[in-house]
C-alpha cells in the first residue's frame, strides 16, 4: 500500500514538475505580448483620432410575395407591410434614384433594398482595443503565475493534500475571479469596435462555475488533509 502511494506521489510531482515548465514558457509569452500590445498602443495613440476611419455597411435586398397569402398586392397593402417593416428598426431603406420609390414590383412579389447598421473603425478604437487587450495580458499572466505556484507546489508537495498546495489553489481560483468581469466587457469592446449601439453584458457561467469548482475543491483537499493527519497521529 505504501509503495502505491509513494508511486502516486511521484507521478504528481512529475505532473507538476510538467505544469510548472509549460506555465513558465506561457507567462513569457504573455510578457512577450503585454509588451507588444503596450509598443502598439502607445504609437497609435500618437495619431491623430481622424487621421484614419472608414465606414462598412452591408447591403441587403428584402422580398415580399404576395402570392404566399391570400391578399392583393395593392399599393395600399404593400404601403403598409413595407411600414411595418420600418417600424422594426433592423436597417435603413434605401431610395430608387430614378423613381424616388423605396420598393419595386413585379407581379405578386415586392423588393426592397436596405442597409445594416455600419460600423465604423479608427485609430482611437484600434488603441482602446490594443489596451483592453494588454489588460487582458496582465491578469493572464497574473493567472499564470498562479497556476505555476500551484504546479511547482505538486511538484514538491509529499501529498496532494498539503497545506502548501490548498493554499496556491485558493490563490489559483482568487486569480480567475477578473475573467468573470471581462467576459462582460468583452461583448461591450466587440460592439464598441463595430460602431454597433446594442451593447448586453452577460456573465460566463463557465467561468463561474469553474471558480466554483476550484473553490470547493480547496475545501475538500483541506478536509483530505485533516484525515490524513488523523491517520497519521493514529498510526
Amino acid at each position: 500500500m505504501d509503495l502505491n502511494k509513494e508511486k502516486a506521489v511521484k507521478r504528481i510531482n512529475k505532473a507538476g514538475k510538467i505544469g510548472h515548465i509549460v506555465m513558465i514558457v506561457a507567462e513569457v509569452i504573455t510578457v512577450v505580448t503585454f509588451a507588444a500590445l503596450i509598443f502598439f498602443s502607445t504609437m497609435v495613440a500618437v495619431v491623430p483620432k481622424d487621421f484614419f476611419s472608414f465606414k462598412t455597411s452591408v447591403m441587403v435586398t428584402g422580398m415580399l410575395d404576395f402570392s404566399k397569402v391570400d391578399e392583393e398586392a395593392s399599393d395600399e397593402q404593400i404601403r403598409e407591410s413595407i411600414d411595418e417593416i420600418k417600424k422594426s428598426g433592423f436597417a435603413i431603406f434605401t431610395s430608387d434614384p430614378e423613381t424616388g420609390s423605396d420598393y419595386r414590383v413585379e407581379g405578386t412579389k415586392v423588393y426592397f433594398d436596405t442597409v445594416t447598421e455600419t460600423s465604423t473603425f479608427s485609430f482611437e478604437k484600434l488603441s482602446m482595443a490594443f489596451v483592453f487587450l494588454a489588460v487582458i495580458c496582465f491578469f493572464s499572466f497574473f493567472t499564470l503565475l498562479c497556476a505555476g505556484f500551484l504546479c511547482k507546489a505538486f511538484a514538491k508537495c509529499n501529498s496532494p493534500f498539503d497545506e502548501e498546495v490548498i493554499k496556491k489553489m485558493r490563490l489559483f481560483a482568487i486569480s480567475l475571479i477578473p475573467w468573470s468581469v471581462f467576459s462582460m466587457l468583452g461583448n461591450y469592446m466587440i460592439a464598441y469596435m463595430s460602431g454597433s449601439p446594442k451593447v448586453s453584458l452577460s456573465i460566463n457561467i463557465a467561468v463561474v462555475f469553474t471558480i466554483v469548482v476550484i473553490f470547493a475543491l480547496t475545501y475538500i483537499f483541506k478536509y483530505g488533509a485533516v484525515l490524513q493527519q488523523e491517520s497519521d497521529e493514529t498510526l
